[in-house]
């Protein structure tokens, strides 16, 4: 049998140049179509915010979002750096910005002090957050560690008529309110019953994702039907929601999970027309308690006083969806 010879030839520098640079284009390529993709969900998102119909609803008090240029100082806009404001985008308000957390002056109005000691900042601007839109990343992972914002001290409501806030929101793990009135100080104790402002109206997180709506009014009493009210519904960690939160003065609160209130009874609550004030409260780690070691994700916050309409409530809720791509169902 013949015997082959077989002639094995290396690469000359110039094949090798030449692959290098064809593999180099298509990296290039690649990297170029993911940003031209990221830059168009963040153009799309920032067109639905100038477009939607919270800019004209009456009643706007704050609102907070992660997707327009104003919502941040560009040194804020930063992957992975911590925030130190984020603006409120109100067009109707004095804008009541929301400040990060500090431990250096516990005398300033705007009750931001929590602790003389351990980690005090705000969260973590993160640019590929929700639906490929920035976020702000909420992370308690000590008794130490304070992450969180504090909204301007003008901030108020009409305490003995309706209210509705949205929230668009990613739970991760751990167990508390994301937001919660700013007159605790950092070892959970109280002032809010010394400045007659006791009333709450909040979401509650459980470690298992059931989510709770706590109610009382500003003497510190329950309302009616519960104080801690049971939406029925269980987040899933990392899974992102548009919870609403409604009071139909003098009739009863409602709890919408995107667009739909009907996973419990307890969704609902009596409202006896008692006043319930919302004063100004931080989003975020609140105390250094056990209840308030929740981690979460949030990129938006829109606060009405007043009454609303189911059509605007559904419209605002349209809008969050479309932005953040999580799917309404509407009754």
């Amino acid at each position: 049998m013949k015997k082959r010879n077989i002639n094995f030839r290396a690469f000359s520098y110039v094949e090798m140049s030449v692959v290098i640079i064809i593999v180099g284009i298509m990296i290039s390529g690649v990297t170029s179509g993911i940003r031209l993709y990221e830059e168009s969900k963040l153009k799309g998102a920032r067109t639905l915010t100038e477009n939607s119909v919270v800019n004209s609803m009456e009643g706007l008090v704050l609102w907070y979002e992660t997707s327009l240029k104003k919502s941040f100082s560009k040194a804020d806009a930063v992957d992975q750096r911590r925030v130190s404001q984020w603006n409120d985008i109100n067009p109707q308000g004095p804008g009541l910005h929301a400040r990060a957390g500090q431990n250096t002056d516990n005398t300033q109005n705007t009750y931001n002090y929590v602790s003389s000691s351990g980690n005090t900042s705000g969260p973590t601007y993160v640019e590929d957050g929700i639906n490929h839109i920035p976020t702000l990343s909420f992370k308690q992972n000590s008794m130490s560690n304070f992450e969180y914002l504090v909204t301007d001290s003008r901030m108020a409501n009409n305490p003995n008529d309706s209210m509705t806030m949205f929230l668009v929101i990613s739970h991760n793990s751990g167990f508390g309110t994301p937001i919660n009135r700013s007159c605790y100080d950092g070892v959970g104790s109280s002032s809010c019953t010394a400045i007659g402002k006791d009333g709450i109206f909040y979401p509650k997180i459980h470690p298992d994702g059931s989510l709770n709506i706590l109610v009382e009014k500003d003497d510190g009493s329950d309302f009616p039907s519960c104080s801690y009210c049971d939406s029925g519904y269980d987040m899933l960690p990392g899974k992102s929601y548009i919870i609403t939160m409604q009071r139909d003065y003098g009739v009863s609160f409602l709890t919408y999970i995107n667009g739909s209130s009907s996973y419990s009874p307890d969704s609902t609550s009596v409202d006896d027309g008692s006043s319930l004030t919302m004063s100004p409260f931080k989003i975020g780690r609140y105390d250094n308690g056990i209840f308030s070691s929740n981690n979460f994700d949030m990129s938006e916050f829109i606060f009405f006083s007043g009454a609303i309409t189911k059509k605007e409530r559904e419209a605002v809720e349209e809008y969050l969806g479309k932005k953040y791509n999580i799917p309404i169902s509407h009754q």
